[in-house]
């Protein structure tokens, strides 16, 4: 093969084509660059171009050395309901700062609210506005809760007798989202948020899951 400019697409476009058609499969070991680069006829460097194009895909992962490995794609099925699972303290962070511009648009909030932070396969991020952390101070402790939020909320007296809206939606990953959910450059995020409201259609809570798209999938059922 000539060597050129974009000539480590094309050998991406093989190991890709090779992956997804299971010729390659998840944890199998990708071919040495030696080898690729002698059977494509061009130089280690352009062989590993398009190792590192993949790897931006995520569709192999290097590891000790010079070995890369296709990546295992064990994909979890979204929740869609608005329940969550039981925080863990390791993986709990709260805060209160200021919501992004989506979550204050649904609950109708402009101020600082709690934000309890779930770290994980996926990240949690369920708001609260100040109004419903007074009812509940809880919610600001940085230690687990004792059982589901919306419990302690409707003990507090707060209703959750509303209706619930969704939506979800496609982004790709920034800085911060790689770090905490180990994606690769490129990789789409799946952010699927739930608003809960009271009997009085005031919001309640907005709870949104952003995980990567590459291990994730949307479960609907319609029956």
């Amino acid at each position: 093969m000539a060597q050129g400019a974009q000539v480590f697409r094309q050998i991406a476009d093989d190991l890709r084509d090779q992956i997804r058609r299971g010729g390659l499969q998840a944890g199998a070991s990708m071919p040495s660059e030696a080898d690729v680069a002698e059977r494509f006829g061009v130089a280690r460097g352009t062989v590993r171009q398009a190792f590192t194009l993949l790897e931006m895909e995520g569709l192999i992962v290097a590891q000790q050395g010079t070995t890369r490995v296709v990546r295992a794609w064990a994909p979890e099925p979204v929740n869609i309901a608005l329940t969550s699972a039981a925080e863990v303290a390791a993986r709990l962070s709260v805060t209160v700062t200021q919501p992004p511009p989506l979550v204050a648009e649904l609950l109708g909030e402009t101020g600082e609210m709690v934000r309890r932070r779930m770290t994980g396969s996926a990240i949690t991020d369920t708001w609260y506005p100040a109004w419903v952390s007074e009812h509940v101070p809880a919610l600001e402790s940085p230690r687990p809760l004792a059982g589901q939020d919306q419990a302690l909320i409707e003990r507090a007296g707060v209703s959750l007798a509303g209706r619930r809206r969704g939506q979800v939606r496609a982004v790709m990953a920034g800085p911060e989202e790689r770090d905490l959910l180990s994606a690769a450059v490129g990789t789409p995020l799946l952010v699927h948020v739930v608003l809960a409201e009271g009997e009085d259609g005031r919001p309640v809570l907005a709870r949104v899951r952003t995980m990567a798209a590459d291990r994730h999938f949307l479960s609907l059922d319609f029956g």
